[in-house]
């Protein structure tokens, strides 16, 4: 399995090396988060807790311009979480959105991007399971080491409003610094 990865990752680098942002351009991203998570559970009338947060994205833009992207995005959190005068509880998320991106050049190595997603979102706390929309927006820096390759530094807000099996509600907001990298296919480098 792991030299199958490598000939892939081998034959994916020549097409990488000639990667420009243009109209047909196809960027795939991979993030992680780390920040501060405010969630607030109804189904007892429960109370507000703040939590450190870890989680993963990954998704695909294409350019339909130089600057704007079309694509999906998903997201998995796995995160503990501590309300005073409860339990711990386990909580388990997933986010599959559709997705808008901006990519402005502003200078030879840099651009700032933007994100909006709208979609569905699926919260496990403990047994309680939830699902309902999800939205976020997005912002930063992306500093491309290679034509085709950038690191993205941004800061993100995703709320998310779930009506659980049994009638209760969930609300989440985070907001989070998100760490990644991008690689391009297509074309050849304006960055």
């Amino acid at each position: 399995m792991i030299k199958k990865m490598l000939v892939v990752l081998a034959a994916a680098i020549p097409m990488l090396a000639q990667a420009e942002v243009t109209a047909g351009t196809v960027e795939v991203t991979g993030a992680s988060r780390l920040g501060f998570q405010s969630t607030s559970f109804k189904p007892d009338g429960g109370d507000k807790s703040t939590t450190s947060t870890f989680g993963l994205d990954a998704g695909a833009l294409y350019y339909v311009t130089p600057m704007i992207g079309v694509g999906a995005e998903v997201s998995y959190e796995d995160t503990t979480d501590k309300t005073p005068g409860f339990a711990d509880a386990t909580l388990k998320s997933w986010t599959l959105a559709p997705k808008v991106g901006l990519d402005i050049p502003l200078a030879e190595k840099t651009a700032f991007f933007a994100d909006l997603k709208l979609g569905w979102a699926s919260i496990d706390s403990d047994g309680f399971k939830t699902d309902g929309f999800a939205w976020g927006v997005g912002a930063g820096i992306k500093y491309f080491v290679a034509p085709s390759f950038s690191a993205n530094l941004g800061l993100n807000y995703d709320s998310v409003n779930l009506k659980g099996d049994g009638g209760g509600k969930a609300t989440a907001t985070n907001l989070f610094v998100g760490v990644g990298f991008s690689g391009y296919f297509g074309g050849s480098a304006h960055h």
